[in-house]
């Protein structure tokens, strides 16, 4: 469906979501600090949807490599989000904050 073999999406699609999500995981936390945490998270959100939009209407190997890549981008703001939270609470609501 996807004019894709097994032994492309081995080769290249799957690995290429574990290298990008080594090269933007650590990047990503000084970005936020930079240029603010919204900013990207909102980046984050549009890779998202990037994904979903390239996934759905892409077909191809190197689309589906690019689909990979704003996922795993996409995954890396997640942490982002996370980290969010504590810097709008107080140290001593980190426990309540991180059950909510």
């Amino acid at each position: 469906m996807k004019d894709i073999s097994e032994a492309d999406l081995d080769t290249y699609v799957w690995p290429s979501d574990t290298y990008a999500s080594l090269v933007f995981l650590l990047p990503l936390g000084a970005v936020a600090e930079v240029v603010g945490y919204r900013a990207v998270i909102f980046a984050g959100l549009i890779c998202r949807q990037l994904t979903r939009v390239v996934l759905i209407y892409g077909e191809g190997l190197h689309l589906m490599v690019l689909m990979q890549v704003t996922y795993a981008a996409a995954s890396g703001a997640n942490t982002i989000i996370y980290a969010l939270v504590y810097t709008l609470v107080g140290r001593d609501e980190f426990a309540r904050s991180t059950v909510f």
